[in-house]
Order: structure tokens, then sequence, then C-alpha cells
């Protein structure tokens, strides 16, 4: 179905070019756009091209379902509960992210994935920066996602941007 949309929207679009060039087109025949109805069928091609291919994109979700590793970790919501997590006894991997950003939900699966392997070792929290901007801004946080690791309620380690698992838990472990 959805080839069938991009290529409807496609033509439907190449004709509009087609016929904007044959009733308005270039007088002069000097706009290399529109002046001829092929020329104009073309640019309308192109363009339907870039248009169905943004608007099929636009539709793509993730996977439904829960996320391995998603209930290892803890949701920060403010300034106290943070506290107690940093002197609870165990490391802690902190990612700031926030909702809106595409890197963050692109790293989230990564820092699901390290929070499910280090359960027992490794305590990994998520701090949304939009929710939570004191931690945000005592942490100096000005690029998301931001990844820092707390041992004995200090930070240790900080890196800005996205990280595969495997760089995650090199990360983390050196």
């Amino acid at each position: 179905m959805k080839i069938l949309t991009m290529v409807g929207m496609i033509l439907v679009c190449g004709a509009v070019g087609f016929g904007w060039a044959k009733l308005v087109g270039c007088p002069s025949g000097g706009c290399p756009l529109t002046a001829t109805p092929w020329r104009g069928a073309v640019v309308g091609l192109l363009l339907g091209s870039l248009l169905a291919v943004s608007l099929l994109r636009r539709g793509e979700t993730a996977p439904a379902g829960p996320v391995p590793g998603e209930d290892a970790i803890v949701r920060v919501a403010d300034q106290a509960g943070f506290t107690t997590l940093l002197n609870a006894g165990k490391p802690v991997l902190v990612d700031f992210y926030a909702d809106w950003c595409g890197p963050c939900r692109r790293f989230s699966p990564a820092v699901a994935t390290v929070a499910d392997r280090h359960r027992t070792d490794l305590t990994v929290a998520k701090v949304n920066v939009d929710s939570c901007p004191a931690l945000a801004k005592k942490y100096a946080v000005s690029s998301i996602p931001a990844v820092f690791l707390f041992r004995n309620g200090k930070p240790v380690k900080q890196a800005v941007g996205a990280m595969s698992v495997d760089e995650l838990e090199a990360w983390t472990a050196n």
C-alpha cells in the first residue's frame, strides 16, 4: 500500500508540474524549471518524490512493546531523588535526555541494554532535562544526550552524544 501511495503522489506532482508549466509557464522561456511542460513535469516528479518519502517516513514508529531493560532504569523526578540515588553505594550511570531529542531516542535502547546487563553492579538512571532543569544546570549539561558516571556520589566521567551498547559498556567499565 505504501508503494502505491508513493507512486501516486509522485505522478500527481508530475502532472501538476506539467500543468503548471503548460498553463502558467514562463513566457520568456528563460525559467529553467517551467520553460516547457516536460521540464515542469520533471521538476514535479522530483518534488513529488521528496514529498512522498518525507510523508511516508513521518508515519514510521518504533516497534511496539516493552524494551528489554527498561524496567531496570530509575527515572529521576527531582533533586532529592537524585541525591538518594547517588548515595546508594553502587556506581550510577546517568543519561540526561529530552523526549523531543532524536539522538536521545536512538540512544535509549543502548542505555536500556546496559541497564539490563548490569543490574547487579550498576544503577542506571535517566534525567529528563525539561523536567529537571536544575539538575541539568548543576552538572552543566548543555548538549544531550549526555551521560555521567558517578562513583561514591561524585561524577568521575562524562560524555556527550549517543553511543552503541558496546561503546557505552566500555566507557562505563574504564
